[in-house]
């Protein structure tokens, strides 16, 4: 179900505060999915993994599921729609995003 603090379609440019907003909405919903997703376990798992990466780049919710789909998700979660994928805008908010949930955490057992 959609938030009701709608974002903007991503082909259209957000302010600075827009974006950091819907930054941390898709973070969010990324972190409640992939709680959906995995084990309690599992995301602690997550996190002592992402804790000891040293590439900043690298998120272990790969190591237990397609982690991209995840974040589609999330997107989709508070978009109401399916992202566009193969617009750059998206790519580089998904990029915010993760980064957001990596340093929150995924709040494991």
């Amino acid at each position: 179900m959609p938030y009701s603090t709608q974002t903007k379609h991503h082909n259209e440019r957000l302010s600075f505060s827009e974006e950091s907003e819907s930054v941390d909405l898709y973070a969010q919903a990324f972190i409640r999915t992939i709680k959906e997703w995995l084990t309690p376990e599992q995301c602690a798992e997550v996190d002592a993994r992402n804790l000891k990466e040293d590439d900043d780049l690298i998120c272990h919710t790969h190591d237990f599921c397609d982690a991209n789909m995840a974040m589609m998700a999330a997107f989709e979660e508070v978009d109401g729609e399916e992202p566009n994928v193969s617009d750059e805008s998206w790519c580089g908010l998904a990029s915010k995003a993760w980064a957001i949930a990596i340093s929150s955490g995924f709040g494991g057992a």
